[in-house]
């Protein structure tokens, strides 16, 4: 799982924020997967209100959620406790089907990425971000328009999808997404 927390510390009243995870449908509750408190939380002290306002005021977490994956009863709890301190803001959950702790940043306005770009590796990740889950085909073009590759999912979201390249050349490529939302286009190139 995927979030983002901004907080300014205020020296001697500590707010912290943890996620607790509960087997059995929320009936216990043992100790937290996952605990920051004041600086670990944000590297800025300030002492008036405090508001996010840029892009640098928000902090990128990840819990690794794959242990719980097969439970058919799991319940997650956020508790944040108050120190008196200042303002906590928790935004932009979200579950992904694989652990990867660093998920390419997708642009706002995109509805997917590809990564890495370019690149020598056998492998490209793409990493989608659908506002919903819907039917989705992602598609991989060479440049003289042959369809080398083709995914048919039901339920896209926002996911990490490893796409195997290695048995394609140097060049450039186009990876398309076609979804109900609209149809994305975006190039990458492979370095060999």
């Amino acid at each position: 799982m995927a979030f983002q927390t901004s907080y300014a510390s205020v020296p001697n009243r500590i707010e912290t924020l943890e996620l607790w995870v509960s087997e059995d449908a929320g009936v216990t509750w043992t100790t937290p997967i996952w605990s920051r408190t004041g600086d670990e939380l944000s590297a800025v002290t300030e002492y008036r209100p405090w508001v996010p306002l840029t892009s640098e005021d928000w902090q990128d977490h990840f819990v690794d959620l794959s242990d719980y994956i097969d439970l058919p009863t799991v319940r997650l709890a956020w508790v944040a406790t108050n120190g008196q301190g200042q303002r906590l803001y928790l935004r932009d959950l979200e579950l992904f089907l694989d652990n990867n702790p660093s998920p390419f940043p997708v642009r706002e306005a995109a509805p997917m990425a590809v990564w890495p770009v370019p690149t020598e590796e056998n492998s490209v990740q793409v990493t989608l971000a659908l506002e919903s889950t819907e039917a989705i085909t992602i598609q991989v073009i060479s440049s003289r328009g042959a369809l080398l590759f083709e995914l048919e999912e039901e339920r896209g979201l926002n996911q990490t999808y490893s796409i195997d390249a290695s048995q394609w050349q140097a060049g450039v490529y186009f990876v398309r997404l076609q979804s109900e939302q609209s149809p994305y286009t975006t190039r990458m190139v492979l370095l060999r």
